[in-house]
């Protein structure tokens, strides 16, 4: 019954990792799965063990029984592009900023932005290594999509 798993991985702003699972299935809408449950407005719990375990049964049931499905990982390509590309236009801003700071006598000013842009580049950086659009067995899950233990 199921046509295609992706899986994913994103950063949020509460949770810190958030990992989902996006079933497919041959006939009715999409289900998404995902490590973190709300238990209220502001309040998460991390599922990271049970749906790591989840994923890997699901995956090891799918592989016994022959099934005809595909597995992903990472983000869609047409999304994942464009946030390559976003990052890498963050990362030439970033250094244009410092650069024109550091010769228009704006050390601090430049060094604050250089010290934001780190961070979102490094948030950003992780974001997209872990989501590059790939296929996989599903005996090979591929680790950067799954919670660690």
């Amino acid at each position: 019954m199921i046509a295609r798993i992706r899986l994913g991985f994103r950063l949020t702003n509460f949770m810190g990792r958030r990992y989902t699972a996006e079933i497919f299935p041959r006939t009715g809408a999409r289900m998404e799965i995902s490590s973190y449950s709300a238990r209220g407005i502001v309040d998460n719990a991390n599922q990271g063990a049970a749906y790591r375990a989840f994923i890997s049964e699901l995956h090891r049931r799918i592989a016994k029984a022959h099934g005809d499905c595909r597995f992903e990982a990472g983000m869609a390509a047409w999304r994942f592009w464009p946030s390559v590309a976003v990052t890498l236009a963050m990362a030439a801003g970033l250094v244009y900023v410092v650069v024109r700071g550091m010769f228009g006598d704006q050390i601090v000013t430049g060094l604050v932005v250089f010290a934001a842009g780190l961070l979102f580049l490094w948030q950003m950086g992780k974001t997209v290594l872990a989501n590059w659009p790939r296929s996989y067995s599903p005996e090979a899950i591929p680790k950067d999509v799954l919670p660690k233990i």
